[in-house]
């Protein structure tokens, strides 16, 4: 019995097809088409359970072409879906069913798991190269872990962060930065924390960051810290005030809601929900 997932975007689709364990027996980039995609869940070679997508733009048409396909498929909304498992790991198949509360407040989830099937490692040696590899690696973070400190450490007491490097023992790569605090917003996401500590940082002060994907280690250096011109930075301030109106009449607006509630005295009833909850449990109508 087989599980696939699909993540879908306009030119391509991964597909991930799974075992009952979660076990990930394939794994595929094709073209966003129904029958590219049916094409490599019928290749699996065994019984599919269910095919699920999230809801997006391509969904709608590439599951009716999967239907049509006789796969099992269906479309899921992300935070509906997180709100099924939740509960799901909850309860018990015996457990009577649970009802869940969406997370947008649009409505509820009826949960009822129908089978659980006990985690199990998989076999030493069908993983070996997989977890020597993930050893090493954890080890080699430790030891950068443990360099990047001291150089950190070193050059933030007067030592160069080239000598400190050379100290270490390392072949390291040793990047001059030049940076204004408005480019923070248009940084690609994984050198903001590095950013952020050059712009918390006094000058000759030197700070370890860790790297985001969990890679390695950032030492970051601050030689010297001038004073900026706004006036030079017009663009991105325009770009800030557009960001800061846009989360201020988001605010706004939850504001409006909530006095309307307010004003007109909603209340929730929650002998009323939790009795309603009990009647769909029991009866499942």
């Amino acid at each position: 019995m087989l599980y696939v997932g699909l993540d879908v975007s306009v030119r391509r689709t991964s597909v991930c097809v799974m075992d009952v364990r979660g076990h990930v027996a394939d794994e595929k980039s094709v073209p966003s088409t129904p029958e590219a995609i049916a094409a490599v869940i019928n290749a699996a070679g065994a019984k599919v359970e269910r095919v699920g997508l999230e809801a997006g733009i391509n969904s709608a048409w590439i599951a009716r072409g999967l239907l049509a396909a006789k796969l099992p498929v269906i479309v899921i909304d992300a935070t509906h879906a997180a709100a099924a498992l939740k509960t799901g790991f909850d309860i018990a198949p015996s457990d009577q069913p649970e009802i869940a509360a969406l997370p947008d407040k649009s409505g509820y989830v009826m949960v009822s798991p129908s089978e659980v099937v006990a985690a199990a490692p998989e076999p030493l040696a069908k993983i070996r190269d997989r977890v020597l590899g993930d050893w090493t690696a954890a080890q080699g973070l430790v030891r950068a872990r443990a360099a990047a400190a001291a150089i950190a450490a070193k050059s933030s007491k007067g030592m160069s962060l080239a000598d400190a490097v050379k100290q270490s023992g390392a072949t390291l790569p040793i990047q001059p930065l030049k940076a204004r605090r408005l480019q923070i917003a248009q940084a690609n996401p994984e050198v903001v924390p590095a950013l952020r500590t050059l712009f918390s940082l006094p000058a000759g002060k030197a700070r370890m960051v860790s790297d985001t994907q969990g890679r390695g280690f950032f030492v970051v250096k601050v030689d010297k810290v001038n004073p900026a011109n706004a006036l030079a930075a017009i663009p991105l301030i325009g770009q800030m005030r557009s960001e800061l109106q846009q989360a201020t009449s988001d605010d706004y607006a939850r504001q409006f809601v909530a006095a309307i509630r307010e004003d007109i005295k909603v209340r929730r009833n929650e002998d009323a929900i939790r009795a309603l909850k009990q009647r769909f449990a029991t009866s499942g109508s």
